[in-house]
């Protein structure tokens, strides 16, 4: 039951605006104006990195400033403090500083920043709270950034940094505050209750929700929005807040348990705004407990909660990291909820001083947003939480809640494998592939069940300079319009679609990456962003086109066995050496690319020669003889490495079919080869092939499939989808090229200091998303992508294989992922696969840490991959000497992680720990599915704890089910207690286990 709160519409205010400075009289650093002290010795304050200089002058109104100037983006530089603030219980701070530049390269990042290290009272840190400045050049502007900690706080490190940009920045004017137990914070600011705050009429669990509004750019209060009205048995509210010049329009529905409620908020000034809209349900004030994610909880007796991470944008530059929030009690619980496919710049979290839930939704409305001139609409769930299960619970009522983001289309699951082409990989069924990122082995990935997906990074262009080419803004975006000069399609999308800072200039960076000596420019990825009449195809038609060709391109007729290789060959029953047909490639300009490819597995255990032949006629062949057209065979050895360009070169002219062969032979065992039919570079003409032979050299055994080139034309099924690299690159940066508001469909939001309104980035790579996976779901493709779950949740709604490329080993130091960050991934992507590539110093690593990191990615159901130190470059497997130590760990643990996956992770556990250092995660579990429960000690020293699950929950008969663990097959001893079953474990630091329950 939902009923009426009262609320005194004689004043609309539901908390007065304070300024944030009133939280405490002075700031707790200690020479923060820099005025104390000589050079480089200031008093409270040391150097980072390469440290700073003291100039006088160059502060605030002529005092004195840090400095701080680098041409080199890898070096680093700043001003640090450390407070000691020993909390005894937790209470938000506020740290405010000043900085100005010259010519700083780059967008804004927190390489140049206000940035705050914080250590809690309990040693656990919490790093990088940044407020990042301006890049540019820019006077002097003030960055604030309020901390509401989750624990009592030991100490802040504040800095001044500046790394990895060029330029020159002064800083001046830091300040660090307390707030006092009297004075709460709430959404970036001080406040005070007003009349219009509803108070919960003690009704157990009913609940009312109520509309307000703050106008963020004129710092206004929070003003109270309507009444519900009941219509039809609908309840709906619609009218003007003359208070903040808004309409406002919403409906409110309920139906088995779950609230709905939709508003719609429209300017009336006819100008750019920066709002925040509230929706806030009042509950009675008691023992409730916020929940952080499924196994994080704290209790929310004063301040107010939400779980969050930066996101440069909105009133306190955050968002919520997970799309619900759970507050339960002793006896009861709600939950809130928004969809993951339709984002929205949101905090969910509550304020406990007043009893108070609240979704917040920033919102910049401007009248140039075309599909919505100045208006914004959101959507919000409210249900009943168990506070049982807490967190979990709700997570299973929103799997329920919002299915279609939780469709789970692989067949097949398994490693991710990066650019390497897989056959080259000895025994590379040992090691459980699954997914290969590019599309340079379709044909043999198709006949061995790997998908290939299609690479693109739709935010961004890597640009490579010459020598000549200054490595600066200037030069960037001279070459730049160069390249367009001379009609450069790349080119002309990044001019068209490139990310504008606040005053005007692309957002760009100078790089120079193993793949990339140059620039790397920031891209708004919609694909409908208007053109214009100097660039016409946008970066996300750009990006569009490329995967439907190479879509196309991958699902053209082959005759069985050979792929085309670049442009198409043709079957032609017309000429033929022996049999019913030939391949035919032909060229009519030079620099083309025609022909056709076979992947052939070889398998030799010990060196044998091997003998290449063919019949080939020419027509008109231009050129000379050479490896550019002809049969040209690239080889692999058992041991990795490669003897490339074997061939067999047609004679120029024209000819008749003449048999060519030769002997192949090396010092070493070849493991497989790759035979192309090929005509590029300086040749045109035509040349048949056909009776082609690649196998043993007495000619008695062909590793070639259809060496005849015979048969029908077929469709393969072609790539598996598109990949999308780098989802969350530049995700914070906000484009505030007005032209791009057009096209927009997410809600703008505005920046949270000038108050600008902007495209937030990672929002245009979400509506490129979203465009290419309609059109891959549609012809039963799938969608890829890396670095997706980090700071960002809604990226899993549209996506079948998540990853992400990450450091386990910084330094050789064991520092995996922490349960929170993994246990995040796990819940958003539901029972989808995620992957990691290992990117470390593999020289150092040992079978011992690779068994380390396969155990924890077991225990969550991760699939432990490997790519490259600098994620370019010696490609783990590339290298047999780091991947045979551990072949017998793959063996081990992929078949398990495979069974788990495919039994798919449960958000309620149904089991418990007796020791909360030993986790414990559900797979399966369905009556007539396996039921695995994996085990992880999650602490540095050795660890014993019984863990108990309930029977009668999951179904299972305990005199009938026995326990096994899966990796050694031994039986694992259990008793039954009432309804629950009992099981032991003993785990190393570190350490996990899986174990299944089976039918005796």
């Amino acid at each position: 039951m939902f009923f009426l709160a009262a609320i005194a519409w004689g004043d609309r205010t539901v908390f007065r605006s304070i300024s944030a400075e009133g939280m405490t009289d002075v700031s707790r650093m200690v020479n923060g104006d820099f005025e104390t002290g000589t050079d480089p010795a200031l008093p409270g304050w040391t150097g980072w990195g390469a440290g700073y200089k003291v100039q006088t002058g160059s502060g605030r109104g002529g005092s004195r400033g840090v400095r701080c100037s680098s041409n080199d983006s890898a070096k680093e530089y700043g001003v640090s403090q450390t407070i000691m603030l020993n909390q005894d219980q937790p209470r938000p701070i506020l740290a405010a500083g000043w900085s100005k530049a010259e010519d700083v390269d780059g967008g804004p990042d927190m390489g140049y920043s206000l940035y705050l290290d914080i250590l809690f009272t309990d040693g656990t840190p919490l790093w990088a709270q940044t407020a990042n400045f301006s890049t540019g050049t820019h006077d002097w502007e003030r960055r604030t950034r309020i901390v509401i900690p989750a624990k009592p706080i030991r100490s802040v490190t504040v800095l001044g940094l500046f790394r990895h940009h060029r330029g020159t920045v002064f800083f001046d004017d830091f300040a660090l505050l307390e707030t006092s137990e009297d004075s709460p914070l709430f959404e970036g600011g001080l406040v005070q209750p007003g009349d219009a705050l509803p108070a919960h009429n003690g009704t157990s669990g009913a609940i009312e929700p109520f509309l307000f509004v703050r106008d963020v750019a004129a710092d206004g209060d929070f003003i109270a929005v309507g009444a519900w009205e009941d219509q039809n048995g609908k309840k709906s509210m619609a009218g003007n807040c003359e208070e903040a010049e808004l309409r406002f329009g919403a409906n409110r529905t309920e139906r088995n348990g779950v609230m709905d409620i939709s508003v719609r908020v429209s300017d009336l000034r006819n100008t750019d705004r920066a709002i925040t809209l509230y929706i806030g349900i009042p509950v009675a004030k008691g023992n409730w407990v916020w929940w952080d994610g499924p196994r994080k909880n704290r209790t929310a007796e004063n301040g107010v909660y939400v779980t969050e991470r930066y996101s440069g944008a909105g009133a306190t530059s955050t968002r919520s990291l997970y799309p619900l929030a759970v507050l339960t009690g002793p006896a009861s619980g709600w939950a809130m909820a928004v969809p993951l496919d339709e984002p929205r710049h949101t905090r969910l979290g509550y304020f406990a001083d007043h009893g108070l839930l609240f979704a917040a939704f920033d919102f910049g409305l401007s009248p140039d947003t075309r599909k919505s001139p100045g208006s914004a609409a959101c959507t919000l769930k409210v249900f009943s939480a168990d506070p049982t299960w807490g967190f979990r619970g709700a997570l299973a009522r929103y799997y329920a809640l919002f299915p279609k983001s939780f469709v789970k289309r692989v067949k097949q699951e398994g490693l991710w494998m990066a650019f390497t082409d897989i056959a080259t990989v000895k025994g590379w069924q040992d090691f459980g592939f699954a997914y290969h990122e590019g599309t340079n082995a379709v044909a043999w990935d198709e006949a061995n069940d790997i998908l290939s997906f299609a690479y693109i990074e739709p935010m961004t262009t890597w640009v490579s300079f010459s020598p000549d080419v200054p490595r600066t803004y200037d030069g960037a975006m001279a070459y730049l319009e160069k390249q367009c000069a001379e009609g450069n399609a790349e080119a002309r999308k990044t001019r068209l679609s490139g990310v504008r800072g606040p005053t005007g200039c692309y957002t760009l960076s100078i790089e120079n990456a193993p793949w990339c000596n140059g620039a790397v420019y920031a891209l708004n990825a919609d694909p409908e962003l208007p053109p214009t009449d100097r660039d016409t195809i946008n970066q996300g038609q750009y990006g569009l086109n490329l995967i439907e060709t190479a879509l196309a391109e991958s699902r053209r007729a082959i005759v069985e066995g050979w792929w085309h290789f670049g442009d198409p060959y043709t079957p032609d029953a017309e000429c033929r050496s022996e049999g019913k047909q030939s391949i035919r490639v032909e060229a009519v300009r030079e620099e083309g690319q025609t022909g056709a490819v076979q992947w052939v597995s070889l398998g030799q255990t010990d060196p044998e020669p091997l003998l290449l032949r063919a019949s080939i006629r020419r027509g008109n062949l231009s050129g000379e003889a050479d490896a550019d057209c002809g049969v040209f065979v690239d080889l692999w050895h058992v041991d990795g490495t490669p003897l490339f360009a074997q061939t067999l070169p047609a004679p120029p002219g024209t000819g008749e079919f003449d048999t060519m062969e030769r002997i192949i032979a090396s010092d070493k065992p070849f493991a497989s080869a790759r035979i192309h039919l090929l005509m590029r570079g300086k040749h045109t003409g035509t040349v048949w092939f056909d009776d082609l032979y690649l196998g043993d050299a007495d000619g008695q055994r062909n590793r070639l499939a259809n060496p005849g080139c015979e048969g029908k034309l077929r469709i393969p099924d072609g790539i598996g989808g598109a990949y999308l690299d780098s989802y969350e690159f530049w995700a914070t940066n906000l484009d505030y090229e007005r032209a791009h508001f057009a096209g927009a469909d997410l809600p703008l939001v505005f920046d949270p200091h000038t108050h600008q309104p902007g495209v937030l980035a990672i929002f245009s790579t979400f509506e490129f998303h979203r465009e290419l996976a309609k059109r891959m779901h549609a012809q039963g493709k799938l969608m890829m992508a890396n670095g997706v779950l980090h700071n960002f949740d809604f990226p899993a709604a549209h996506l079948d294989v998540l990853g992400t490329e990450t450091n386990w080993f910084p330094s050789g130091k064991w520092s995996p992922m922490s349960d929170e960050e993994l246990l995040y991934k796990r819940a958003m992507s539901y029972r989808k696969p995620y992957c990691f590539l290992m990117n470390t110093h593999y020289a150092s690593l040992t079978p011992g840490d690779i068994e380390r990191y396969m155990q924890r990615s077991m225990f969550y159901g991760m699939f432990p991959g490997f790519f490259s130190e600098n994620a370019a470059t010696d490609c783990f497997f590339a290298h047999p000497e780091w991947y045979e130590p551990s072949r017998p760990l793959f063996r081990k643990y992929m078949p398990v992680i495979r069974a788990l996956a495919a039994a798919g992770w449960e958000p309620i556990t149904h089991a418990q720990s007796s020791d909360g250092r030993v986790l414990v995660e559900q797979f399966g579990g369905g009556e007539n599915g396996p039921l695995y429960f994996t085990c992880l000690n999650d602490s540095r020293e050795a660890v014993t704890a019984s863990v108990s699950w309930n029977s009668k929950a999951l179904k299972r008969n305990p005199k009938r089910s026995e326990m096994r663990d899966v990796l050694s097959g031994e039986r694992v001893s259990a008793f039954a207690k009432d309804e629950m079953m009992i099981f032991s474990v003993s785990l190393a630091p570190q350490a996990a286990m899986a174990v299944v329950v089976q039918s005796r």
